[in-house]
């Protein structure tokens, strides 16, 4: 059985930066929390490392994750050597055997800006004049002032897993993943992601890039909020709209098939692209894999819980499914299904009264969370297909070391529409997230290297506008909750950041709106 080094460390070392300690709390390898309170102080460590090894002669900045990696790059366009990854691990191993706490300081407004101006910390000191709060608390080591925006450990001693090598023109940071106690062996490159978020970071459409939270709050305050938001819808479109010229252009593209974590806008998206090749005089034939669910009593499949696994490929009935797009290919008429949910507490299939056939205008998109399995396609024509991955991968970051995840932007997405769509609280959707992401990384994340196309669904200004919904949700979460309440006091922490910004604001036609109303 492996060790639970995480728990272990938590447990020989109290949090003293915790509001509450609470023994009863799953801080293990497996939770959510144990995984980011470990990552956090992984990335705190690598910042010391930063500063300690070039002396703020270079801006290095926190950009996606990569697989089980964060990708860092310079922010002056410095060409990363050899011998600096030789001496940042160096540095590393020199504070993981140091003994030395993690102070957690209140800094007031004017000593603020002396330490970030002095240090050339830009995007931190951009966020806090911009919020112009008399004090802020801030992470202190050596001569490193950290936001403290997270949970750290007391210090490094027990942050000895990680790796760090060159990657394209920066560094990637690996960690171990969630339920494991190293680094993994299998890491694997995923350039077309990598080169979908780093297109969106530059200036690649010439329109204005929103880098970090505290340029959001200068241009809300300003007013010009309006423009930027008209530039990024209008951006976002252009995208979808040579996407459908993409599609076109290949000739024997028959069926597109779209897949994206939950939350990524994949229902609005498939309608959008839809609209954009009727503009080409293209009819798309829409077909849900919800439909081709098996109804409940017939699902076989258990999670770890015991409970139907909704989320496996086995809940779909595949074989009607390649017979459907089987037959579409070869020109004959198919009924399609519909798939009632909530009849009778397990389900039924119906069938479309009207039968459709695959014409020289048609194309058909397919959309759902296993879209992208190719045991979908097995036996098809593989030449008729094209490939699209949708996931808000949002560029933007509180400072230098501190980024948006693309996670919590789909949690407050999702909160906000349950709550308007189901009734759902904060706190289930918060419950059930890890249900979620467990499907998604065994089901989703493993096929979206292997696409024609990554689109990003995601607004620099988006999570201004979610705030306004998400911030009351997640003050009904109570301390009882345990784990759901530590997420949502780190959701709230991160939200009392950014400028709250009005519905009023976002454009009939934005994609938001499938969150918002």
């Amino acid at each position: 059985m492996k060790k639970n080094i995480i728990a272990q460390v938590v447990n020989n070392r109290l949090l003293p930066f915790c509001e509450k300690n609470d023994s009863t709390m799953d801080i293990s390898a497996e939770s959510d929390f144990g995984i980011r309170l470990y990552r956090d102080t992984l990335t705190f460590m690598f910042e010391c490392a930063v500063n300690n090894v070039f002396k703020y002669d270079h801006c290095v900045i926190l950009g996606n994750s990569i697989g089980d990696g964060y990708y860092f790059y310079f922010d002056d366009d410095y060409m990363i050597t050899d011998d600096d990854i030789l001496k940042l691990r160096n540095e590393m191993k020199r504070l993981n055997s140091c003994s030395k706490k993690i102070e957690k300081l209140e800094i007031g407004f004017d000593e603020a800006v002396k330490i970030l101006n002095k240090r050339k910390c830009f995007h931190c000191l951009s966020l806090v004049k911009s919020l112009s709060r008399p004090f802020e608390k801030y992470y202190h080591y050596d001569d490193t002032y950290s936001l403290a925006s997270n949970i750290l450990l007391s210090d490094f001693s027990f942050i000895n897993h990680y790796e760090i090598f060159k990657y394209k023109e920066g560094i990637l940071l690996r960690y171990p993943r969630k339920g494991e106690t190293s680094v993994q062996d299998d890491w694997h490159d995923n350039p077309l992601l990598f080169k979908t978020v780093r297109s969106d970071r530059l200036v690649e459409n010439k329109i204005p890039v929103i880098k970090s939270i505290g340029m959001l709050n200068e241009l809300i305050e300003s007013g010009k909020i309006s423009e930027y938001i008209e530039i990024s819808e209008m951006t976002q479109r252009m995208k979808i709209c040579k996407l459908a010229e993409d599609i076109i252009s290949r000739n024997k593209v028959k069926t597109v098939f779209i897949a994206g974590p939950s939350a990524s806008n994949k229902t609005t998206f498939a309608h959008k692209l839809c609209t954009e090749l009727k503009v080409y005089g293209i009819s798309p034939i829409n077909i849900s894999l919800d439909d081709y669910y098996f109804t409940k009593d017939k699902i076989t499949a258990r999670d770890e819980k015991g409970n139907i696994d909704l989320e496996c490929i086995e809940a779909i009935d595949v074989e009607l499914f390649k017979e459907n797009i089987r037959d579409l290919q070869n020109g004959k008429e198919v009924v399609l299904p519909r798939y009632e949910f909530n009849y009778n507490g397990i389900g039924r299939r119906l069938f479309d009264r009207n039968p459709v056939k695959l014409n020289d205008n048609n194309i058909i998109i397919v959309e759902g969370i296993h879209a992208l399995n190719k045991s979908l396609s097995k036996g098809l024509d593989s030449s008729l297909f094209y490939y699209i991955y949708t996931s808000p991968l949002i560029q933007l970051n509180l400072d230098e070391y501190h980024r948006i995840r693309t996670t919590d932007l789909r949690i407050l997405r999702r909160m906000v529409r349950d709550f308007r769509t189901r009734n759902a609280s904060a706190f289930e959707t918060l419950n059930m997230w890890s249900s979620v992401e467990r499907g998604e990384r065994k089901y989703i994340f493993p096929y979206q290297n292997n696409v024609d196309y990554i689109f990003s669904s995601a607004h620099a200004y988006e999570i201004a506008v979610l705030s306004v919904y998400a911030l009351p949700l997640l003050r009904s979460v109570k301390p009882k909750q345990k784990s759901e309440y530590i997420a949502a006091q780190r959701l709230i922490k991160l939200l009392s950041f950014i400028n709250p910004l009005s519905a009023t604001f976002v454009p009939a036609e934005s994609m938001l709106h499938e969150f918002i109303g």
